[in-house]
């Protein structure tokens, strides 16, 4: 972290990036950064393409100033680019038309399949959060949290350690959970739009993953699928993906859970989630995907019927040898 520090200290114009499908932990590690710098005199910008971040997620971009929301127009003078909670460079969050300047990238993440593709790298897995990460960074460089960036990082540590119920819940985050609560962070707010603020499209989508959720014979196995044409039928858009598959992880047995979205014609989104023991990482990186012991993705592109049926039986048939599915105890604490 101290190479990290001293990187953003001597920085005068940072670009702050994150995640593709961005999650309530990366836009909080994201935005808390970006104003933290601002306040810091720092001429921070932000990289974060508004048609990226769901509708679910969007109250947490009111919580700063809206010019900061504006898309950089000019990337030449940018001398270091912040990465947060991104585990792979491919998954930067970026219009596909935009180069990155050729600054050094300083890599924070909390992800055991990280790259440690920058420059910099300052990789946690046992940290619950990179919002966490990024309270403890902050903290070493003196940073006053406002009572918006506080609640910006609680909603990413709520997040990512699903309201504090996940095996990742160590002391460390509850610790800093506290102290955000102290710095004046908004829980029940961010607890109503994390949890009780779905659009009509969204609860929607919710029955469709519901209705679409099938067990395997062994009943350790559970997933569901959301087409392109449910996507549209509901009016909703797979950007609107994110912890739908929640619902096959909540059935009584199962080990695996798995949520397939068909986000354009011949391009499977794969949402992986684990329990107890599992660790679904090693699946994910056999899809070229990456992620958490206990919560991974990864995208496979043909014909979507074709990748359920091949990803759901190399899924099934993991269960049958679960010496390569069995996660250290370092991976349970990064266990989202």
């Amino acid at each position: 972290m101290q190479e990290v520090r001293l990187a953003i200290e001597n920085a005068r114009k940072p670009l702050v990036c994150g995640h593709v499908n961005p999650d309530a932990d990366c836009l909080g590690s994201q935005l808390t950064m970006l104003t933290a710098l601002r306040a810091m005199g720092k001429d921070a910008q932000l990289l974060l393409p508004s048609e990226s971040v769901s509708g679910k997620y969007q109250g947490l971009l009111q919580l700063i100033p809206q010019e900061f929301l504006q898309l950089p127009r000019h990337l030449d003078d940018i001398d270091l680019i912040i990465v947060v909670d991104t585990a792979l460079p491919k998954r930067i969050n970026k219009p596909k038309e935009l180069d990155l300047p050729p600054a050094a990238i300083c890599n924070i993440d909390h992800h055991l399949g990280n790259e440690n593709y920058g420059q910099i790298n300052w990789v946690d897995p046992t940290a619950a959060s990179c919002s966490q990460m990024v309270y403890t960074l902050l903290d070493t460089l003196g940073a006053k949290l406002t009572a918006n960036e506080a609640t910006l990082l609680y909603a990413g540590l709520h997040g990512d350690t699903c309201g504090f119920s996940l095996a990742n819940t160590t002391h460390q985050a509850l610790t800093v959970g506290a102290s955000l609560a102290r710095h004046g962070a908004k829980i029940g707010w961010v607890c109503q739009k994390l949890h009780r603020s779905l659009q009509i499209h969204e609860f929607k989508l919710m029955q469709v993953v519901y209705a679409n959720t099938k067990l395997s014979e062994c009943g350790r196995c559970a997933w569901s699928t959301v087409t392109q044409q449910e996507f549209l039928a509901v009016g909703a858009h797979p950007r609107d993906i994110d912890e739908q598959v929640l619902v096959p992880r909540s059935i009584q047995g199962v080990k695996i859970a798995i949520l397939f979205s068909e986000t354009k014609p011949g391009a499977v989104r794969i949402n992986l989630r684990a329990e107890d023991e599992i660790n679904i990482l090693p699946l994910a990186k056999s899809l070229d995907g990456g992620g958490h012991a206990q919560a991974a993705g990864a995208t496979q592109h043909g014909p979507f019927d074709d990748v359920v049926r091949q990803v759901t039986k190399i899924a099934i048939e993991s269960l049958d040898h679960p010496e390569s599915l069995r996660s250290t105890d370092m991976e349970k604490t990064n266990a989202n």
